[in-house]
């Protein structure tokens, strides 16, 4: 019996920093359904493929392994480029039908690209409506992002839409 639509699929990325430590950062996704005649792989490995890209665009480190459906293990050269795992670009998002809130971050975030919102109390606030990296991750987390803990009721039919929206950006890290 093939797995539905409606069931969860965890996915990973892995970053080394410029120190050889290693920042990940995971989530879930629409499971691949293992259906040769109605299979969903295309789609779910395009999403994974825009959102692996956009998230590597804003990232310094390079990438460790990249897991979703299959794992790939990669052997990247220490980054000289100054990439550290602790500061991170925390993204905060909701499911779009239950309110619910949650986060995720992404490791050795590329200090250059974020642009701050100006706001006397909060100093790590990122504008989510520029540059382009930043939007275009944002629009590929949309698409590819599901909110980790809705039912489904075992045929892959969710009890409630599990899909989610980005609410907010922030750097975050040691010495931000």
């Amino acid at each position: 019996m093939s797995r539905g639509n409606g069931f969860y699929g965890d996915w990973s990325l892995s970053f080394r920093d410029a120190g050889n430590e290693i920042g990940t950062m995971s989530g879930t996704a629409t499971a691949i359904d293992g259906d040769d005649n109605s299979s969903n792989l295309g789609t779910q490995q395009g999403l994974f493929v825009d959102f692996y890209t956009a998230v590597a665009a804003l990232a310094l480190g390079a990438v460790v392994s990249r897991s979703y459906y299959v794992e790939q293990i990669l052997s990247p050269a220490l980054p000289t480029n100054g990439a550290a795992r602790e500061l991170k670009l925390l993204t905060l998002y909701k499911c779009t039908a239950t309110g619910k809130r949650y986060s995720l971050t992404l490791p050795t975030l590329n200090p250059t690209i974020p642009q701050y919102v100006d706001n006397v109390s909060v100093k790590d606030a990122v504008i989510v409506t520029a540059p382009a990296t930043i939007t275009a991750y944002i629009a590929a987390f949309n698409a590819f992002v599901k909110a980790p803990d809705i039912p489904s009721d075992g045929d892959g039919v969710y009890a409630t839409n599990p899909a989610c929206t980005v609410i907010g950006l922030r750097v975050v890290g040691r010495n931000v």
